[in-house]
């Protein structure tokens, strides 16, 4: 590595932190002062508010750069090189016989690696902290969280309930619909509580209903099968069952419940393809989408890179205003490609695939046309 190669990443470290900080700091401050009396609580119950605030804060630092990681590639390389041109270094430096596409270089590697981080903090760190990112400072603790109802696919029951209580992994006031060929018990099964338990020997993994309040007389009903699959246990002909408790064998977890549609922003790809095949969800194409889009991001984060700076060097421009007009622009057409994108596979135009694909396959091409031209 040159002089000059330290000197130009040296710089664009300094824009990269100052960015991403100014960012960040903002972010916490707003949520502080938004949120600040639950952190006050939070702080008496779990050994102070500084804590609480690391706790909290932390990981959604982390989730900002993962969504902001690309952006801040490309505006920190922007302004290192237009602060270059507007110091008249950028002139010595060609004057010397240094091209253009030799000054980007140490760029090029320096948004290489930040893609790299991004791409690492995506599949292996924020999944450590999937469970923090989806509670808010209200449910924060686990004592308490909004359920999502969805559907069981495998048994064609509607999970409800009135909040979790994701700690202890229980559903308070539970309302179970059950399909039409589950009738003779009644439309519902409700209780005060149903406890998630895991699988264990002779027992599936599901929901046991304590004190049941509805169907009526469940003691002397039998156990309701499908085909040879289990769908409700009840206690006249299940030993291990209370005689006011039913046991309903589920894949849907509490933490499905409490995440909801959150879990695909902080769940790895391997995580993600597990979920895609868990026969009790269905997330639809949107799921498909996201893990394709996860193994092309890399490669849009660079092609954003080399479509957006050949841009401002090619205008030779001093003014940071205007350096940043263009970087905007190009952000604008970025943003609007994967828009454009997901309203045609919403509108059934696009398989997932085809979705995730096409900024690539917009975005690849005009960066190996446009960035050669770097040097003219």
């Amino acid at each position: 590595m040159t002089i000059l190669d330290r000197y130009v990443l040296r710089i664009y470290i300094k824009v990269l932190l100052v960015c991403f900080g100014s960012v960040a700091a903002l972010f916490v401050v707003v949520e502080t002062f938004n949120n600040l009396e639950e952190f006050i609580e939070l702080g008496k119950q779990h050994g102070g508010m500084l804590s609480v605030l690391q706790a909290y804060f932390v990981p959604r630092v982390v989730s900002l750069f993962d969504r902001t990681s690309a952006v801040l590639a490309l505006v920190a390389a922007i302004f290192t090189l237009t602060w270059l041109h507007r110091t008249s270094e950028l002139t010595a430096i060609m004057a010397a016989g240094v091209p253009k596409s030799r000054m980007v270089r140490p760029l090029l590697f320096a948004t290489i690696a930040v893609a790299g981080i991004a791409a690492l903090n995506r599949e292996v760190i924020i999944p450590h902290f999937g469970e923090k990112l989806v509670r808010n400072a209200q449910s924060w603790d686990g004592s308490t969280a909004i359920l999502h109802a969805r559907y069981d696919y495998r048994t064609g029951i509607f999970i409800n309930g009135r909040n979790l209580v994701p700690k202890l992994d229980r559903i308070e006031r539970p309302v179970f619909r059950l399909p039409p060929r589950l009738t003779r018990l009644g439309s519902a099964l409700t209780a005060s509580v149903a406890q998630y338990e895991r699988a264990a020997e002779g027992r599936p993994a599901g929901y046991r209903f304590l004190q049941v309040a509805e169907p009526e007389g469940i003691q002397t009903q039998p156990s309701i099968y499908s085909g040879d699959s289990l769908v409700v246990a009840l206690p006249n002909d299940t030993p291990w069952l209370e005689p006011d408790e039913a046991f309903v064998p589920s894949e849907v977890d509490v933490h499905q419940l409490e995440v909801g549609d959150a879990l695909k922003q902080y769940a790895s790809t391997p995580q993600l393809i597990t979920e895609l095949r868990n026969p009790g969800l269905d997330y639809g194409a949107s799921m498909r989408r996201l893990v394709h889009r996860r193994i092309v991001q890399p490669a849009l984060d660079l092609s954003l890179f080399l479509v957006g700076l050949p841009l401002v060097l090619a205008r030779g421009e001093r003014r940071l205003v205007v350096a940043a007009g263009a970087c905007l622009g190009v952000l604008v057409i970025y943003f609007s490609i994967s828009i454009v994108c997901d309203l045609a596979a919403d509108s059934g135009w696009l398989e997932a695939y085809q979705t995730a694909w096409a900024p690539i396959l917009l975005f690849a091409p005009w960066a190996a046309l446009i960035f050669p031209s770097i040097d003219r």
